[in-house]
């Protein structure tokens, strides 16, 4: 086998592995250009299938003259699959192109069909021989006619439109683009040293098949690089899935859990309403009868301490009235009403019920000033508060300070709207959570088994309430939350209770709880 058959033959080869390549490539997802690709490389893979039997020294003359003609139709069409592939867009027909690209491509094809005619572009009884001894080749070719030599200029010109668009490209900084670029420099220099070579102007082999071969190991190669980022991609994307999934995996685990201390919390809330009215009753009793003694003693000279007694013993069962009514009120599972309510006996009575657990961790000081009443649910408003109590607590426990301070208060801001705020010397909130504190299911608690919903909750209820909710903290320092609702003072909204009455008193409670006595289904009515 002599040096240019096997140089064909090779080019043949590996042009249709790169038809086969682009095939199978053009079948995934965002690669639907390659398949543009596959007739540009099949066109040149039977070119170079046609330079084989031209190689042969044995081969017919008639032969080598079909072979030749039939090489300018593949050339004419392989130029058209060029502007095709360059300007085309994947799904779209070829006479959807610009009209000038349709226009080429219809020459191209034109001009092929003719060079199948016998004698119009090469001669059937006129040979050029030419040979390079230094690489023992020898080539018997037919001459080509006139019109033959005008297709191939049309057909090296037609090439020098993909060539000057891949340019513009490459100016642009697209760096596939260059790869071709290269090519296709090197292809027209590869026509120029055929040109000399049938001429006789220089003794160089004919190596057009190796400059197709060039454009096409060109595409091939950015092609490669494209699959080589495409699996980069991937790979990132493969991680970033699987840490997605983990996330969810844990959201769904902590959803879980915090259905599960719901109904822990629910179960509780039936027990407090249960236990509650069953302690109200005897409580009752006692206070009657503490009163009872008390009227009896005042006018028959009892000591003023026995006197002194029995107020505190009616003032401690006063205060165990008050504290199981907040338990009623606060373990009820419905949706109560919206009503004026005084933002600073809410807080109060937010305060009354955790108190015990914020006197474990710090001192408590109450602040409170006058503020608007506020258009408020009672209950879900208390547990705002009771919520954020206990996340000072459990920041002062953290912190390990031996003493600290939780403070309470309340103020009008300059807009004229009620705000409450709790200021901890906890360990505070590092700048990069503290963006992240209202998203549903973060903590910086999680190994002590929080869900992370309450400021999630807590951010719901103020939004409902056209209200809003802001932080400042310091890492080490201790963090401020403060609470703003809108002035409900002279708010007209309806409510489903009817009419918006004002809070009642704290001495209106006190007297409801001092007669409780009298008004027990009332009381079971307001607290079930």
């Amino acid at each position: 086998m002599s040096l240019a058959t096997l140089i064909s033959f090779s080019a043949f080869a590996i042009q249709l592995g790169v038809a086969l390549l682009m095939l199978g490539l053009s079948r995934a997802p965002g690669w639907a250009r390659a398949r543009l690709f596959v007739p540009v490389a099949l066109s040149v893979a039977v070119y170079s299938a046609l330079s084989i039997p031209a190689a042969f020294e044995g081969t017919p003359d008639a032969v080598r003259v079909f072979a030749s003609r039939l090489s300018y139709f593949v050339a004419a069409v392989h130029c058209a699959t060029w502007i095709v592939y360059v300007f085309g867009e994947p799904g779209r027909r070829c006479w959807d192109l610009d009209r000038w690209a349709c226009g080429i491509i219809a020459i191209d094809l034109a001009l092929g069909v003719a060079a199948l005619v016998p004698g119009w572009v090469v001669h059937s009884d006129r040979w050029h021989d030419s040979s390079v001894p230094l690489l023992h080749l020898r080539y018997h070719n037919p001459t080509t006619t006139t019109f033959g030599d005008l297709v191939s200029l049309w057909l090296l010109g037609v090439l020098v439109l993909p060539f000057r668009e891949y340019g513009r490209r490459a100016l642009r900084g697209d760096p596939s683009a260059r790869y071709e670029l290269v090519a296709f420099v090197f292809f027209f220099a590869c026509g120029v040293n055929d040109a000399l070579a049938m001429n006789g102007v220089i003794r160089m082999p004919f190596l057009v098949d190796v400059a197709f071969l060039a454009i096409v190991l060109a595409v091939v190669s950015e092609t490669v690089s494209r699959v080589t980022r495409d699996a980069g991609t991937l790979h990132m994307l493969t991680h970033s899935l699987e840490s997605e999934v983990r996330t969810r995996t844990q959201e769904r685990n902590d959803a879980r859990d915090a259905l599960m201390g719901a109904e822990r919390l629910a179960t509780l809330g039936r027990l407090a309403r249960g236990v509650g009215h069953e302690i109200n009753n005897p409580l009752t009793y006692v206070q009657t009868n503490i009163e009872y003694v008390r009227e009896h003693l005042g006018g028959t000279g009892a000591s003023e301490e026995l006197v002194h007694a029995l107020d505190d013993a009616v003032e401690g069962t006063l205060q165990i009235q008050t504290i199981i009514a907040e338990l009623q009120a606060y373990a009820q599972d419905r949706e109560g009403e919206r009503r004026r309510v005084s933002l600073s006996r809410v807080a109060h009575g937010a305060l009354q019920l955790v108190g015990a657990e914020l006197k474990l961790v710090a001192r408590v000081e109450e602040d409170f000033a006058p503020v608007p009443l506020v258009m408020a649910d009672r209950i879900r408003l208390s547990q705002v508060f009771i919520h954020l109590l206990s996340n000072a607590a459990q920041s002062m426990a953290k912190s390990g300070r031996p003493v600290g301070t939780i403070t309470l208060r309340t103020r009008t801001t300059a807009a004229g709207e009620a705000c409450v705020e709790v200021v901890d010397e906890g360990e505070g909130i590092a700048p990069e959570n503290l963006a992240r504190v209202f998203q549903p299911y973060f903590s910086t608690r999680t190994t002590e088994g929080r869900a992370g919903l309450g400021l999630f909750v807590t951010r719901t209820v103020i939004d409902a309430l056209r209200g809003r909710i802001e932080i400042e903290s310091e890492v080490g320092k201790g963090t401020l939350v403060r609470v703003v609702l809108p002035n409900g003072e002279f708010d007209d909204t309806p409510t489903p209770g009817g009419d918006c009455d004002d809070e009642p008193s704290d001495d209106d409670l006190g007297d409801r709880a001092r007669f409780l006595s009298l008004r027990t289904t009332m009381s079971d009515e307001r607290f079930s």
